[in-house]
């Protein structure tokens, strides 16, 4: 009975381990020469590449962004390009990146067109189109070499994101408002922005001493989709690039000046929304 124990527990593991070996073959990633240069580094964490969120659900500033990618099969200990590997790319975001305290499965992650396919003699290429969501993809490359090995996995990182936003800090004559609990670090802008709500502020406490401003929404760490409710969808339309922020209504005796103070600070639209003015450069 031991003996035949042990030569069905051989068998098992036989049948078993040709399916689990890998050889000695690996699979990269890099830019294929279509993609756009200069792209910025997140500020949160380092990425291997990065793209600007898309803009799909709003007629402001309607974009579709897209990162091409060029995907080989190479020989981990000489570095010879393997032609004609079977490549399949999986990917999720991470949870909670991008300035999104909440997470669902729900939640967009763009997609890879293709997301399969044969490496051939020039390599795979593929094309990853952002989602309106900011935050950060983990991708997965699996497959096998042309003699139906397995390959050694590879993962990467995309992050998605409008690079050179800048948290503005707590100032004497203005409150930081509209923090969440999906939120909770909303006040993000470009460094014009920023210096243009500061100024705002002091002219504006200039005129009327002991009447700070309230800032509420901004953008979010990385810019992309503000999802006010958790949703990861509208009602926000903009708040994506660090360029809006929202004012808490003044007095109503001194509105008629604010604005006047607003417009010669260098912010070029008000727009009356519920119990703020939504301002934009």
């Amino acid at each position: 009975m031991f003996v035949r124990r042990l030569l069905l527990i051989f068998m098992a593991v036989a049948l078993v381990a040709p399916a689990m070996a890998q050889n000695n073959v690996g699979i990269k990633v890099q830019l294929n020469q279509s993609a756009p240069s200069g792209q910025a580094p997140l500020q949160s964490a380092n990425t291997d590449f990065t793209v600007p969120p898309s803009v799909t659900s709003s007629k402001l500033n309607p974009t579709v962004q897209t990162l091409p990618l060029t995907i080989f099969c190479f020989d981990v200990f000489t570095g010879a390009i393997i032609n004609n590997c079977n490549v399949t790319i999986t990917h999720q975001p991470e949870a909670f990146s991008g300035g999104h305290n909440h997470d669902s499965p729900s939640r967009p992650k763009g997609q890879f067109q293709p997301s399969s396919g044969s490496t051939g003699t020039s390599g795979l290429n593929t094309t990853y189109t952002s989602p309106e969501v900011s935050g950060i993809i983990d991708v997965t490359l699996t497959g096998t070499d042309p003699n139906g090995n397995v390959l050694i996995p590879a993962t990467f990182t995309i992050g998605v994101q409008i690079g050179g936003l800048i948290s503005l800090p707590p100032g004497t004559n203005y409150s930081l408002v509209g923090q969440t609990a999906n939120h909770g670090d909303n006040h993000y802008g470009n460094a014009t922005m920023n210096a243009t709500l500061v100024n705002l502020a002091n002219a504006y406490v200039a005129v009327f001493p002991g009447n700070p401003l309230a800032y509420n929404d901004m953008s979010l760490v990385t810019g992309g989709l503000f999802d006010i409710s958790g949703g990861w969808s509208k009602p926000h339309v903009s708040h994506r690039f660090g360029n809006d922020a929202d004012l808490r209504f003044p007095p109503v005796s001194q509105r008629r000046r604010a604005r006047q103070l607003i417009y010669a600070s260098g912010i070029s639209l008000i727009i009356i929304e519920g119990d703020h003015w939504h301002l934009r450069q």
